[in-house]
Protein backbone atom coordinates (compact mmCIF):
# COMPACT_ATOMS: atom_id res chain seq x y z
CA UNK A 1 0.00 0.00 0.00
CA UNK A 2 1.63 3.56 -0.88
CA UNK A 3 2.60 5.93 1.53
CA UNK A 4 -0.23 8.70 2.48
CA UNK A 5 1.44 11.68 3.02
CA UNK A 6 -0.02 14.29 5.42
CA UNK A 7 -1.09 17.20 4.21
CA UNK A 8 0.81 20.76 4.62
CA UNK A 9 -1.10 21.90 7.05
CA UNK A 10 0.10 19.12 9.23
CA UNK A 11 4.25 21.17 9.06
CA UNK A 12 2.08 24.41 10.16
CA UNK A 13 0.68 22.98 13.08
CA UNK A 14 3.81 21.27 14.01
CA UNK A 15 5.96 24.48 14.16
CA UNK A 16 2.99 26.33 15.76
CA UNK A 17 2.68 24.29 18.83
CA UNK A 18 6.41 24.21 18.88
CA UNK A 19 6.41 28.02 19.21
CA UNK A 20 3.62 29.02 20.85
CA UNK A 21 4.57 26.26 23.53
CA UNK A 22 8.13 28.58 24.21
CA UNK A 23 6.24 31.62 23.92
CA UNK A 24 3.99 31.01 26.61
CA UNK A 25 6.73 29.59 28.91
CA UNK A 26 8.01 33.07 28.45
CA UNK A 27 10.80 32.51 25.79
CA UNK A 28 10.12 35.30 23.43
CA UNK A 29 6.86 38.02 23.21
CA UNK A 30 7.22 37.35 19.32
CA UNK A 31 8.07 35.01 16.74
CA UNK A 32 7.84 35.04 13.07
CA UNK A 33 8.28 31.53 10.78
CA UNK A 34 8.61 31.13 7.47
CA UNK A 35 9.97 27.76 5.34
CA UNK A 36 9.89 27.38 1.72
CA UNK A 37 10.66 24.97 -0.88
CA UNK A 38 11.38 25.60 -4.49
CA UNK A 39 10.71 29.38 -3.63
CA UNK A 40 7.02 28.02 -2.66
CA UNK A 41 5.97 28.97 1.05
CA UNK A 42 5.05 25.56 3.27
CA UNK A 43 4.89 27.69 6.67
CA UNK A 44 4.01 31.17 7.13
CA UNK A 45 3.38 32.21 10.80
CA UNK A 46 3.52 35.39 12.86
CA UNK A 47 2.53 35.15 16.32
CA UNK A 48 2.51 37.12 19.36
CA UNK A 49 3.10 40.79 21.04
CA UNK A 50 5.73 43.35 20.15
CA UNK A 51 6.69 43.53 24.08
CA UNK A 52 5.14 41.98 27.38
CA UNK A 53 7.02 44.43 29.50
CA UNK A 54 7.68 48.08 29.54
CA UNK A 55 9.90 51.57 29.21
CA UNK A 56 9.96 50.98 33.11
CA UNK A 57 10.48 47.01 33.22
CA UNK A 58 7.53 46.67 34.46
CA UNK A 59 4.68 43.99 32.77
CA UNK A 60 2.28 45.57 30.34
CA UNK A 61 -1.06 44.96 30.73
CA UNK A 62 -2.89 42.96 28.43
CA UNK A 63 -4.81 45.48 26.78
CA UNK A 64 -1.65 47.59 26.25
CA UNK A 65 -0.09 44.78 23.90
CA UNK A 66 0.58 45.35 20.57
CA UNK A 67 0.13 42.46 18.07
CA UNK A 68 2.98 41.40 16.14
CA UNK A 69 2.24 41.04 12.18
CA UNK A 70 3.65 39.61 9.62
CA UNK A 71 5.56 43.45 8.82
CA UNK A 72 7.13 43.59 12.28
CA UNK A 73 10.62 43.94 12.13
CA UNK A 74 12.72 42.04 14.55
CA UNK A 75 16.75 42.74 15.19
CA UNK A 76 19.01 40.35 13.53
CA UNK A 77 22.06 40.49 15.53
CA UNK A 78 24.39 38.60 14.06
CA UNK A 79 22.49 37.54 11.14
CA UNK A 80 23.73 41.29 10.51
CA UNK A 81 26.76 39.28 9.24
CA UNK A 82 25.59 37.30 6.07
CA UNK A 83 24.45 40.85 4.99
CA UNK A 84 27.68 42.16 5.47
CA UNK A 85 29.39 39.22 4.09
CA UNK A 86 27.35 39.68 1.09
CA UNK A 87 28.67 43.25 0.55
CA UNK A 88 32.11 42.89 0.97
CA UNK A 89 32.35 39.61 -1.09
CA UNK A 90 30.51 41.98 -3.90
CA UNK A 91 33.13 44.36 -3.60
CA UNK A 92 35.62 42.08 -4.10
CA UNK A 93 34.07 40.83 -7.26
CA UNK A 94 34.12 44.04 -8.86
CA UNK A 95 37.54 44.10 -7.72
CA UNK A 96 37.42 46.98 -4.85
CA UNK A 97 38.73 44.56 -2.18
CA UNK A 98 41.31 41.40 -2.54
CA UNK A 99 40.15 38.23 -0.29
CA UNK A 100 43.60 37.27 -0.02
CA UNK A 101 45.61 41.00 0.41
CA UNK A 102 46.99 41.66 3.68
CA UNK A 103 44.57 43.91 5.90
CA UNK A 104 47.71 45.71 6.91
CA UNK A 105 48.21 47.34 3.75
CA UNK A 106 45.33 49.20 4.05
CA UNK A 107 45.29 49.25 8.09
CA UNK A 108 48.30 50.40 9.77
CA UNK A 109 47.82 48.67 12.94
CA UNK A 110 47.73 45.23 11.36
CA UNK A 111 50.63 46.05 9.48
CA UNK A 112 52.63 45.23 12.70
CA UNK A 113 54.37 41.28 13.47
CA UNK A 114 51.77 38.74 14.44
CA UNK A 115 48.86 40.62 12.37
CA UNK A 116 50.46 41.60 9.26
CA UNK A 117 49.38 37.92 7.51
CA UNK A 118 45.98 38.60 8.22
CA UNK A 119 43.68 38.85 4.74
CA UNK A 120 39.67 39.65 4.35
CA UNK A 121 39.60 35.75 3.81
CA UNK A 122 40.89 35.07 7.11
CA UNK A 123 38.28 37.80 8.59
CA UNK A 124 35.22 36.79 6.99
CA UNK A 125 35.65 33.33 8.37
CA UNK A 126 36.58 33.89 11.71
CA UNK A 127 40.08 32.69 11.23
CA UNK A 128 42.46 36.05 11.74
CA UNK A 129 42.91 34.85 15.64
CA UNK A 130 41.10 38.23 16.85
CA UNK A 131 39.35 37.44 20.59
CA UNK A 132 35.17 37.42 20.44
CA UNK A 133 34.58 40.67 21.49
CA UNK A 134 36.15 44.26 21.62
CA UNK A 135 35.12 46.78 24.78
CA UNK A 136 36.88 49.56 23.71
CA UNK A 137 33.37 51.16 24.11
CA UNK A 138 32.42 50.94 27.59
CA UNK A 139 35.61 53.49 29.15
CA UNK A 140 34.01 56.31 27.01
CA UNK A 141 30.54 55.31 27.03
CA UNK A 142 30.36 54.74 31.16
CA UNK A 143 31.94 58.20 32.12
CA UNK A 144 29.62 59.99 29.56
CA UNK A 145 26.99 58.22 31.63
CA UNK A 146 28.25 59.60 34.78
CA UNK A 147 28.48 63.12 33.82
CA UNK A 148 25.04 63.36 33.22
CA UNK A 149 22.27 63.32 30.57
CA UNK A 150 18.87 61.83 29.29
CA UNK A 151 17.18 59.03 31.92
CA UNK A 152 16.70 57.32 28.80
CA UNK A 153 19.04 56.59 25.40
CA UNK A 154 17.42 55.76 21.69
CA UNK A 155 20.71 56.84 20.42
CA UNK A 156 24.48 56.52 21.43
CA UNK A 157 26.13 59.61 23.45
CA UNK A 158 29.39 58.49 21.69
CA UNK A 159 28.31 57.45 18.20
CA UNK A 160 30.32 61.04 16.79
CA UNK A 161 33.18 59.34 18.74
CA UNK A 162 33.04 56.82 15.77
CA UNK A 163 36.74 57.64 14.23
CA UNK A 164 38.46 57.02 17.37
CA UNK A 165 36.38 53.78 18.84
CA UNK A 166 37.31 52.60 15.34
CA UNK A 167 40.86 53.04 15.89
CA UNK A 168 40.83 51.34 19.18
CA UNK A 169 39.04 48.11 18.01
CA UNK A 170 41.45 48.00 15.11
CA UNK A 171 44.70 47.99 17.77
CA UNK A 172 42.60 45.04 19.58
CA UNK A 173 45.92 41.98 20.17
CA UNK A 174 45.65 38.80 18.14
CA UNK A 175 44.61 35.67 20.79
CA UNK A 176 46.38 33.61 17.99
CA UNK A 177 48.23 33.80 14.89
CA UNK A 178 46.16 34.43 11.96
CA UNK A 179 45.07 30.91 10.31
CA UNK A 180 45.72 28.76 12.94
CA UNK A 181 42.17 27.71 14.54
CA UNK A 182 38.66 29.86 13.94
CA UNK A 183 37.03 31.64 16.74
CA UNK A 184 33.78 33.52 16.40
CA UNK A 185 34.80 37.53 16.29
CA UNK A 186 32.35 40.40 16.22
CA UNK A 187 35.54 41.95 16.27
CA UNK A 188 36.42 40.21 12.49
CA UNK A 189 33.47 41.54 10.92
CA UNK A 190 33.82 44.93 12.16
CA UNK A 191 37.25 44.90 11.50
CA UNK A 192 37.13 43.93 7.67
CA UNK A 193 33.76 46.87 7.69
CA UNK A 194 36.82 49.69 8.95
CA UNK A 195 38.80 47.97 5.35
CA UNK A 196 36.01 48.62 3.48
CA UNK A 197 35.31 52.41 4.72
CA UNK A 198 38.98 53.08 4.18
CA UNK A 199 39.11 51.37 0.80
CA UNK A 200 36.27 52.86 -0.47
CA UNK A 201 36.16 56.55 1.37
CA UNK A 202 32.10 55.80 1.86
CA UNK A 203 30.04 54.56 5.36
CA UNK A 204 29.08 51.60 5.69
CA UNK A 205 25.48 51.65 5.76
CA UNK A 206 26.15 53.41 2.33
CA UNK A 207 28.35 50.32 1.15
CA UNK A 208 25.68 47.64 2.43
CA UNK A 209 22.57 50.10 0.71
CA UNK A 210 24.65 49.50 -2.56
CA UNK A 211 25.76 46.45 -2.93
CA UNK A 212 23.35 44.15 -1.02
CA UNK A 213 20.08 45.71 -0.04
CA UNK A 214 19.47 47.68 -3.51
CA UNK A 215 20.54 45.20 -5.65
CA UNK A 216 18.53 42.80 -4.37
CA UNK A 217 15.51 44.33 -3.55
CA UNK A 218 15.49 44.46 -0.16
CA UNK A 219 13.32 46.98 1.22
CA UNK A 220 12.27 45.68 4.50
CA UNK A 221 16.08 45.63 6.12
CA UNK A 222 17.30 48.43 7.61
CA UNK A 223 19.32 49.67 9.73
CA UNK A 224 16.57 52.22 11.19
CA UNK A 225 12.93 50.65 11.78
CA UNK A 226 9.97 52.32 13.01
CA UNK A 227 10.16 51.36 16.41
CA UNK A 228 6.97 50.97 16.37
CA UNK A 229 6.36 48.47 14.08
CA UNK A 230 9.48 46.88 15.72
CA UNK A 231 9.29 43.92 18.62
CA UNK A 232 11.22 44.90 21.51
CA UNK A 233 14.37 43.36 22.86
CA UNK A 234 15.74 43.81 26.07
CA UNK A 235 15.14 46.32 29.38
CA UNK A 236 18.95 47.69 29.70
CA UNK A 237 18.70 50.81 32.41
CA UNK A 238 21.98 50.53 33.36
CA UNK A 239 22.93 52.18 30.22
CA UNK A 240 19.98 54.01 30.30
CA UNK A 241 18.17 52.35 27.39
CA UNK A 242 15.21 51.38 29.00
CA UNK A 243 13.39 48.94 26.93
CA UNK A 244 15.07 48.75 23.59
CA UNK A 245 12.97 49.10 20.67
CA UNK A 246 13.76 49.91 17.08
CA UNK A 247 17.54 50.58 18.10
CA UNK A 248 20.10 48.13 17.78
CA UNK A 249 20.61 45.58 21.18
CA UNK A 250 23.76 44.93 20.72
CA UNK A 251 26.26 47.31 22.35
CA UNK A 252 29.40 47.50 20.40
CA UNK A 253 27.17 48.48 17.30
CA UNK A 254 24.73 50.70 19.53
CA UNK A 255 27.81 52.37 20.60
CA UNK A 256 29.24 52.84 17.48
CA UNK A 257 25.90 54.26 15.96
CA UNK A 258 24.10 51.22 15.33
CA UNK A 259 25.36 50.50 11.91
CA UNK A 260 27.86 48.12 11.89
CA UNK A 261 29.15 44.93 10.29
CA UNK A 262 28.50 42.36 13.36
CA UNK A 263 24.56 43.82 13.96
CA UNK A 264 22.58 46.39 13.67
CA UNK A 265 19.91 45.54 10.61
CA UNK A 266 16.26 44.97 11.24
CA UNK A 267 14.30 42.66 9.08
CA UNK A 268 11.06 40.96 8.38
CA UNK A 269 11.09 37.14 8.06
CA UNK A 270 9.84 37.58 4.82
CA UNK A 271 12.79 39.57 3.73
CA UNK A 272 15.13 37.51 5.51
CA UNK A 273 13.66 34.48 2.87
CA UNK A 274 14.23 36.28 0.22
CA UNK A 275 18.07 36.67 0.92
CA UNK A 276 18.53 33.38 1.96
CA UNK A 277 16.81 32.32 -1.38
CA UNK A 278 18.96 34.53 -3.13
CA UNK A 279 22.12 32.45 -0.74
CA UNK A 280 20.45 29.14 -1.85
CA UNK A 281 19.66 28.91 -5.87
CA UNK A 282 23.01 31.11 -5.94
CA UNK A 283 23.11 32.05 -9.84
CA UNK A 284 25.80 33.98 -9.44
CA UNK A 285 28.47 35.07 -7.22
CA UNK A 286 28.87 36.07 -3.97
CA UNK A 287 26.27 33.64 -3.47
CA UNK A 288 26.64 30.69 -5.63
CA UNK A 289 30.76 29.89 -4.11
CA UNK A 290 31.46 32.37 -2.45
CA UNK A 291 29.08 32.12 0.38
CA UNK A 292 28.75 28.68 0.21
CA UNK A 293 31.44 26.43 -0.51
CA UNK A 294 33.80 25.33 2.98
CA UNK A 295 37.05 27.45 3.12
CA UNK A 296 38.64 26.12 6.12
CA UNK A 297 40.14 22.85 4.92
CA UNK A 298 42.64 25.89 2.85
CA UNK A 299 42.85 27.99 5.74
CA UNK A 300 43.94 26.06 8.81
CA UNK A 301 45.92 23.30 7.25
CA UNK A 302 45.29 20.39 9.96
CA UNK A 303 42.40 19.55 12.36
CA UNK A 304 40.42 22.28 12.70
CA UNK A 305 39.76 23.43 17.00
CA UNK A 306 36.03 24.74 16.55
CA UNK A 307 34.56 26.34 19.43
CA UNK A 308 31.27 25.44 18.27
CA UNK A 309 30.07 22.09 18.91
CA UNK A 310 29.68 19.98 15.42
CA UNK A 311 30.03 22.89 13.34
CA UNK A 312 31.07 20.85 9.58
CA UNK A 313 32.52 24.27 8.37
CA UNK A 314 32.58 27.72 7.01
CA UNK A 315 32.15 29.86 4.23
CA UNK A 316 32.86 33.24 3.54
CA UNK A 317 29.98 34.35 6.09
CA UNK A 318 28.03 31.59 6.48
CA UNK A 319 28.18 28.53 9.07
CA UNK A 320 28.47 24.83 7.33
CA UNK A 321 26.53 22.01 9.11
CA UNK A 322 26.28 23.62 12.36
CA UNK A 323 23.54 20.48 13.58
CA UNK A 324 23.56 21.84 17.32
CA UNK A 325 21.26 24.17 15.92
CA UNK A 326 20.33 22.92 12.32
CA UNK A 327 19.26 20.25 13.71
CA UNK A 328 20.91 16.55 13.32
CA UNK A 329 19.78 16.13 10.09
CA UNK A 330 21.12 19.87 9.09
CA UNK A 331 25.04 18.70 8.13
CA UNK A 332 24.97 20.06 4.86
CA UNK A 333 22.96 22.80 5.41
CA UNK A 334 24.08 26.79 5.65
CA UNK A 335 22.80 29.52 7.64
CA UNK A 336 23.40 31.81 10.56
CA UNK A 337 22.10 32.63 14.42
CA UNK A 338 21.58 36.10 15.99
CA UNK A 339 21.92 36.65 19.87
CA UNK A 340 18.68 38.16 19.91
CA UNK A 341 16.60 34.54 18.79
CA UNK A 342 17.05 34.68 14.76
CA UNK A 343 18.20 32.26 12.71
CA UNK A 344 18.41 31.28 9.00
CA UNK A 345 19.48 28.06 7.60
CA UNK A 346 18.79 26.81 3.16
CA UNK A 347 19.72 23.66 2.52
CA UNK A 348 20.25 23.32 -1.45
CA UNK A 349 19.93 19.38 -1.71
CA UNK A 350 16.54 19.74 -0.14
CA UNK A 351 15.55 22.85 -1.80
CA UNK A 352 14.72 24.42 1.61
CA UNK A 353 14.92 27.65 3.62
CA UNK A 354 14.00 27.67 7.21
CA UNK A 355 13.81 31.06 8.86
CA UNK A 356 13.34 31.53 12.58
CA UNK A 357 12.85 35.47 13.96
CA UNK A 358 12.00 35.99 17.97
CA UNK A 359 13.01 38.54 20.31
CA UNK A 360 14.15 35.98 23.08
CA UNK A 361 16.06 38.70 24.56
CA UNK A 362 13.06 40.08 25.88
CA UNK A 363 12.77 41.45 28.42
CA UNK A 364 16.12 39.89 29.93
CA UNK A 365 18.91 37.51 28.27
CA UNK A 366 19.12 35.24 30.94
CA UNK A 367 16.82 32.60 29.22
CA UNK A 368 17.37 31.05 25.89
CA UNK A 369 15.31 28.45 24.97
CA UNK A 370 15.22 28.93 21.62
CA UNK A 371 18.18 26.83 21.07
CA UNK A 372 15.90 23.60 21.53
CA UNK A 373 13.34 25.36 18.81
CA UNK A 374 15.73 26.12 16.64
CA UNK A 375 16.51 22.04 15.54
CA UNK A 376 13.35 21.09 16.26
CA UNK A 377 11.96 23.28 13.23
CA UNK A 378 15.13 22.02 10.99
CA UNK A 379 13.93 18.53 12.00
CA UNK A 380 10.00 19.25 11.69
CA UNK A 381 10.77 20.71 8.32
CA UNK A 382 13.61 18.24 6.66
CA UNK A 383 11.01 15.01 8.22
CA UNK A 384 7.80 16.47 6.53
CA UNK A 385 10.36 17.62 2.58
CA UNK A 386 11.97 14.61 2.65
CA UNK A 387 8.53 12.34 3.43
CA UNK A 388 7.21 14.64 0.92
CA UNK A 389 9.84 13.86 -1.93
CA UNK A 390 9.74 10.04 -1.33
CA UNK A 391 6.46 9.90 -1.29
CA UNK A 392 6.35 11.84 -5.15
CA UNK A 393 9.34 9.74 -6.29
CA UNK A 394 7.29 6.56 -5.79
CA UNK A 395 4.38 8.12 -7.74
CA UNK A 396 1.43 8.07 -5.31
CA UNK A 397 0.83 11.80 -6.21
CA UNK A 398 -0.95 12.59 -2.05
CA UNK A 399 1.03 15.48 -2.16
CA UNK A 400 -0.39 19.10 -2.37
CA UNK A 401 2.21 20.07 -4.21
CA UNK A 402 1.21 18.36 -7.22
CA UNK A 403 -1.34 20.47 -8.02
CA UNK A 404 0.00 23.68 -7.60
Amino acid sequence: MPTVFEPQSSLTGTVRAMIETQRAEGAFSAAQCLILQHGEVLVDLTTGVLATYGNDGAQLDEHDRVNATPSTMFDLASLTKTFSAYTLLSMVREGILDLDEPVGRTLAPWAEPGKRKATLRHLLTHTAGLPPSWYGWRTPLLATLRAGGPERLTTSPIASMKNELEEDLLSTPLDSEPGQRRRYSDVSFNTAMVLAERVTGRQWPELVRAYTLEPLGLDQVTFHPDPKLTACTEYAPELHRGMIQGDVHDETSWAMGGECANAGLFATARAVADFAETLRIGACEPASHLLWDDELARIVKRAVPFEENSLNGASLGLQIGATHWMGVHGGESRGHTGFTGTSFQIDRRRALTIVLLTNRVHPSRSRNLVTALRPAVAEAAFAWVDQKDNTTRRGTGNGPWNHR
